[in-house]
């Protein structure tokens, strides 16, 4: 519902710049008139969208437990220790572990490529999206578009959590990865892999025999 909010919202703030243009020259008092009405639709947009982005007080202890497995990573590995994390966490790990990460769907599929439109990057970021067996390009044609997002995020995170052993093994010989962060509450396969960390909501996997 959140992406579906987003689109009401942007559709509606577009419709009042569009309608502002088309009556800037009219009488002063109807274009207060429009302006008021525009204003009064947006408001429930916003209300009914805002819920689904903010994070309220039961999120905090799963942040606080993010937060401590960073911690963990900046005191007990190596600088260049390369992280998978869960690709559908798109913000926060290397925020507190200063450590890299193999990145997630947001930066692979837009953010990596968008401000400086590298094909390389673009390029690069549908190879790691297809480890996950998703082609991303098949969702393109959604409506509206966010959906598309939506549902490869879906996708993604249900495969991350459902891989065996093995996969995570051969990412990690490909892409030269050293641990591998998951929330334990949706791991769906038991990983032969030796765990390095874990609290209440996260565990920390040991994929390589030392940090490169």
């Amino acid at each position: 519902m959140g992406a579906q909010d987003l689109w009401l919202l942007t559709t509606a703030v577009g419709g009042g710049v569009l309608v502002a243009n088309v009556f800037r020259r009219y009488a002063p008092t109807i274009r207060q008139v429009l302006l008021a009405a525009v204003v009064l639709l947006l408001i429930p947009l916003t209300l009914r969208w805002a819920p689904t982005i903010n994070h309220g007080i039961d999120d905090k202890p799963l942040g606080l437990a993010y937060m401590n497995a960073q911690l963990w990573a900046k005191e007990n590995t190596a600088p260049t220790a390369l992280f998978m994390v869960d690709p559908t966490i798109y913000y926060g790990w290397r925020d507190f572990s200063q450590r890299s990460s193999f990145g997630n769907l947001r930066e692979w599929l837009h953010t990596s490529w968008l401000y400086d439109s590298k094909k390389n990057n673009y390029e690069e970021g549908l190879r790691r999206t297809s480890e996950f067996g998703v082609f991303a390009p098949d969702y393109v044609h959604e409506s509206p578009p966010l959906d598309g997002f939506s549902k490869i995020n879906e996708v993604i995170g249900d495969r991350f959590y459902s891989n065996d052993t093995d996969w995570f093994k051969r990412v990690s010989a490909k892409y030269a990865i050293d641990y591998l962060v998951m929330k334990k509450g949706r791991i769906k396969n038991h990983l032969l892999l030796p765990i390095a960390y874990e609290n209440d909501f996260f565990i920390v996997y040991r994929l390589s025999v030392v940090d490169r």
